[in-house]
């Protein structure tokens, strides 16, 4: 078994149901941010690699 996985396990084994479930939001909460982050990352490196890439045919 995946070491992370296991550690998750061990870790979710030690809260109630009410806490698990917060947890559980939370992570979807961080992974939907995490989404939003590297679309924003890629846009902005896109935008960039473009740029030098008009600079360098120019010169």
């Amino acid at each position: 078994m995946n070491s992370a996985l296991l550690i998750y396990e061990k870790f979710v084994a030690t809260l109630t149901e009410q806490q698990i479930k917060m947890f559980e939001e939370v992570l979807d909460k961080l992974f939907i941010m995490n989404e939003k982050l590297s679309k924003s990352d890629f846009k902005e490196g896109f935008k960039l690699g473009l740029a030098v890439a008009t600079e360098a045919i120019k010169n």
